[in-house]
């Protein structure tokens, strides 16, 4: 794709009067910096993008956005704004023709759910003989192609690229996985919504490098709802009604009446994995539905993807059908060992998705839950009290080991963390490796091994660098 760089400013909005050049490519990042490309200097948290300007230039870049002033030879041309986010979202919607535009667009966000939401949707929309492909946590999904994804929210640039390949092969409908800070750091800049799901909310990503507070981190949340047409909201969040902000309002439950709501639920482990039953009522009327996840947690998360689905209509036997046999990757994934122990590798990373792991898998039957799991280093402090405060009270045995240590020294994040466990047996194993094998070692016929933290992630982060680590695998062999 070339562009011309006046005619591409001026459709994002912006002002241009020096010199036309031929655009090819956008990026953020010096190590795909190209001939013909431009070049966005983002601030981050570990890094400045103005640091990696002449690494850019050297490649060939001769287009840049800066936020500060820089030196670079005078063949180049500096445009100078005050939020290079805002600057990237703008010119990379434009580059790729504004492909929101052209898709029926939902959003999701809340503390926990979103990926596996975003997996409902997709899937049901699919067997309803509608063209749907999903960006999140999972990864870009269209129409059999899978990319990884860095962050639960692309950057921008990279967002609206998903976008584009999904209109370039006739896809309709586009579900967006919006974090906290992918919003704040407007990652989804200039798309307004058609759904916008609210799943669920409790105080997570607030300290340092994140939100400074519970109300920033709300704020952000609701942002999304300010740019959607329907909102579908739980009814039984405590801040329900700060999230009804929408045009039109659906909202789904299980404790409260609502416009489609879930009763009657019964969750159980097999030989092969979990089974949910529960019936949902829709205008008064009570569908029996089966799932393969566990817990009042899978249940919400099939109810907001069933509340977005029928609206778009899509009728309730196709829901049924194609909700029933629903895994996702590391979301309750079931590994049963060779040993015949039950392991459950799950994303729980902080404390609320840590309590409802813990809840469901005794709810399915299992004589003792054995928690293996850390905190990430360099993010927010309070997950680690948080989640002692959890195992704390509904684990049977802990092992506290790594889980994304980063920069921080893993045996000191294991320590804070064990300072909250006062009463319930724990070891400390930093290796998390020696730590899976130590807990399913120890464990019985009839026990779980719930390996959490890791979700889908298939590598340990120590010290910046990636180091491969598939939790399945290991698990398996």
């Amino acid at each position: 794709m070339i562009v011309s760089l006046q005619r591409l400013l001026v459709s994002a909005g912006y002002k241009y009067d020096r010199p036309d050049v031929q655009i090819s490519g956008i990026c953020y990042s010096s190590s795909d910096a190209a001939e013909s490309y431009i070049f966005f200097a983002i601030v981050g948290v570990n890094s400045d993008g103005h640091n990696y300007v002449a690494d850019a230039y050297e490649k060939g870049v001769r287009v840049f956005f800066v936020s500060h002033s820089i030196s670079l030879p005078d063949d180049a041309i500096i445009i100078t704004v005050s939020d290079t986010r805002i600057a990237l979202a703008d010119i990379s919607a434009a580059f790729y023709g504004h492909p929101q535009n052209k898709l029926i667009t939902i959003g999701v966000t809340g503390t926990k759910g979103k990926s596996t939401v975003v997996e409902f949707i997709r899937r049901i929309l699919n067997c309803s003989g509608r063209k749907c492909a999903s960006v999140g946590t999972l990864g870009f999904d269209c129409e059999g192609e899978h990319i990884d994804t860095v962050n639960s929210t692309p950057q921008s640039a990279d967002l609206f690229g998903y976008l584009s390949k999904m209109v370039d092969r006739s896809v309709e409908y586009a579900v967006i996985e919006a974090s906290s800070q992918g919003i704040r750091q407007n990652r989804i800049r200039g798309i307004h919504f058609d759904y916008a799901i609210f799943t669920i909310l409790s105080a997570d990503h607030i300290g340092q490098n994140e939100h400074s507070s519970f109300a920033d981190y709300k704020s952000s949340k609701i942002d999304l709802l300010k740019v959607c047409d329907t909102a579908l909201i739980n009814a039984d969040d405590g801040s329900c009604s700060e999230f009804a902000i929408a045009p039109r309002n659906i909202y789904y439950s299980i404790n409260t009446d609502a416009d489609l709501s879930a009763g009657n639920i019964v969750t159980a482990h097999t030989d092969s994995g979990f089974t949910t039953e529960c019936d949902i009522s829709v205008h008064g009327k009570k569908h029996a539905i089966s799932l393969s996840i566990p817990g009042y947690s899978a249940v919400y998360d099939m109810l907001a993807a069933a509340a977005v689905c029928m609206d778009i209509g899509v009728d309730i036997e196709t829901i049924k059908k194609a909700v029933k046999d629903i895994t996702v990757p590391g979301r309750f994934e079931f590994v049963r060992t060779d040993s015949g122990i039950d392991c459950v590798i799950d994303y729980a990373h902080n404390g609320a998705s840590m309590v409802n792991a813990l809840i469901t898998l005794k709810q399915c039957g299992y004589d003792k839950v054995i928690a293996v799991f850390g905190s990430v280093g360099g993010r927010s402090q309070i997950r680690r009290k948080e989640l002692g405060d959890a195992v704390e009270k509904y684990a049977d045995f802990a092992v506290i080991t790594s889980d994304n240590p980063d920069r921080e020294d893993a045996q000191i994040i294991c320590e804070e963390i064990a300072e909250y466990i006062q009463t319930k047996p724990y070891r400390i194993i930093t290796d998390r490796v020696k730590a899976i094998d130590y807990a399913v070692s120890m464990a019985e016929k009839g026990d779980v091994v719930l390996l959490a933290g890791k979700g889908h992630e298939c590598y340990q982060l120590v010290n910046g660098v990636k180091y491969p680590f598939n939790e399945r695998e290991f698990v398996l062999n």
